[in-house]
């Protein structure tokens, strides 16, 4: 089950007024707002899964974070809407009939059920063909792609989301096939079948970059009852290819059935095998004070892909440490408690959806600082979330540290980098991001630090205050190690480019606009 999880997080900070702890405690826990199309984008703040609007009226920052992505890097490396819709192809490939390229993956289909669809992601793609299909014409609608009686008594369906594909094969009466085979090619690709599924991992460097979940089976009598123990698939090869093979017993099963293949993104796919307990923790903009917030509501769905939404059990725990990166424990979680890096509290019953300030300085105390939240479900892990947590503050949010200053980087090996730069503020830490997934390779409070290469070789250096949790712009920079050349991006433009083996430095500079006025040669 792929758990969709939104955070919403609606701050008011007011730089001016001071509300007092009696007019928090009697203030709605959700107050109206506008919509969010009335209110002003602050792009500069997207992230991969993030987005923060302005009110100008009320002063009123909202932001949502998601455990899924809604962005996607453009060409120019700005951050744009992810948009899933199947369009016709302009590439003139003839393999494939449509699209979808506004998302961190790349998706082709064609039309027919006895063609072949193709995920990509940067270097790498899978590739499936149904196969003993009747050859039909699809039905296109928005993000689907559904061939009906694909097999005798049985549809195939592909959704193109977020961070994935989701593929249904429904089964509607007992004359359909009990089994079914998915021819698989793969470029830059090791298929390997584990506890977690079948995963698709680098060959150059064994990271996982495609997951198939561990497949279920539902039926019409129970739909929430997801049967992992009824689904076999197996990897198999047959006269030299490579073939994914799914299997369901359906004895005392009601028909109709759904199969559930879905192949995501691994880095932001989040799947449970339906054991108790899943996980997952997000910072907040800023931390605040218990007695400050003045509400938090909860809404939470199963969405069951035949029978619609239903419930699901959840609990919500307030974070008292800031965390580098999210935190997601996929299944068979312990209580957020146990995790001693959260700093776990929690604050609300079981599937309770609304918890009233009094209740949050109850389980916290006034002074508690709130640096996190953190969802707890069970027992068919997490689902579609929606948590708005509304506070206020007389103080103005913490400013930004300074951007690191002349950042370098030199080769230590084939294996490391060294980089290194100038601090412009004291007091401050650092870390080093692979930019391309956002994990943090390190952490320091020195002005260099040695990593392991990546395989994009592309990465970030921000200043974070380790007091107030605020973080600096970052300086985002390419090393290329065949010619060990290093591009360095400031404000998502290129800022120098460095030849360490020519002593040579470009230098690129800006008018007001943003245009680039010229670039012109310096030495290191």
């Amino acid at each position: 089950m792929k758990k969709l999880i939104s955070i919403l997080l609606v701050f008011l900070i007011l730089s001016t007024v001071i509300v007092t702890n009696n007019v928090l405690a009697n203030s709605d826990s959700n107050p109206s707002k506008k919509e969010l199309k009335e209110l002003d984008e602050i792009k500069e703040e997207r992230t991969k899964n993030k987005k923060v609007f302005f009110d100008p009226d009320t002063k009123m920052y909202t932001e949502e974070i998601y455990t899924y992505s809604v962005h996607y890097k453009d060409q120019n490396g700005n951050w744009e809407d992810i948009d899933n819709t199947i369009l016709a192809s302009s590439s003139g490939n003839d393999q494939y009939t449509n699209d979808v390229l506004k998302n961190n993956y790349k998706l082709h289909l064609n039309k027919r059920s006895d063609k072949a669809l193709k995920v990509s992601y940067r270097d790498m793609f899978v590739k499936y063909l149904a196969l003993n299909t009747n050859k039909i014409e699809a039905n296109i609608n928005d993000n689907e792609f559904i061939f009906k009686n694909a097999w005798k008594s049985a549809d195939l369906q592909y959704i193109a989301q977020n961070d994935g594909i989701k593929m249904n094969i429904i089964l509607k009466n007992k004359t359909a096939p009990k089994k079914f085979e998915f021819e698989v090619a793969s470029d830059n690709l090791t298929l390997v079948q584990s506890k977690e599924g079948i995963l698709f991992k680098d060959k150059r460097n064994g990271d996982n970059v495609f997951q198939i979940p561990k497949m279920w089976v539902s039926d019409s009598s129970d739909p929430e009852n997801l049967r992992y123990d009824r689904v076999k698939e197996e990897i198999i090869s047959k006269n030299g290819k490579t073939i994914i093979s799914i299997s369901v017993d359906d004895s005392n099963l009601v028909y109709p059935l759904i199969i559930d293949p879905t192949t995501n993104l691994y880095s932001y796919g989040i799947i449970s095998d339906g054991s108790p307990g899943a996980i997952i923790s997000e910072n907040l903009f800023s931390p605040i004070k218990a007695k400050n917030i003045s509400g938090i509501s909860i809404y939470a769905d199963y969405v069951d892909p035949r029978s619609g939404p239903g419930e699901v059990n959840f609990e919500l725990y307030a974070n008292n440490n800031f965390l580098p990166e999210r935190f997601i424990c996929y299944a068979s979680c312990s209580l957020p408690t146990q995790y001693p890096s959260l700093g776990a509290v929690k604050i609300s019953n079981t599937n309770q959806t609304d918890i009233s300030a009094s209740q949050i300085v109850g389980a916290l105390g006034a002074e508690f600082i709130v640096k996190g939240l953190t969802i707890y479900g069970y027992p068919y892990g997490l689902t579609s979330y929606s948590i708005t947590v509304t506070y206020t503050t007389a103080e103005s949010p913490p400013e930004k540290p300074l951007i690191p200053k002349n950042v370098k980087v030199e080769e230590v090996n084939s294996t490391q980098i060294k980089v290194s730069w100038d601090i412009a503020q004291s007091n401050k830490n650092y870390r080093i991001r692979d930019e391309s997934t956002n994990s943090v390779l390190a952490t320091t409070s020195l002005n260099y630090v040695v990593i392991t290469r990546t395989t994009q070789n592309k990465y970030s250096l921000t200043a974070y205050d380790p007091v107030t949790y605020a973080e600096s712009d970052k300086v985002v920079f390419v090393y290329d190690p065949s010619n060990t050349i290093t591009y360095y991006y400031v404000n998502n433009r290129l800022d120098r480019a460095v030849n360490l083996k020519k002593n040579e430095t470009i230098k690129y500079e800006y008018d007001l606009n943003g245009n680039l006025k010229r670039k012109y040669k310096s030495t290191p």
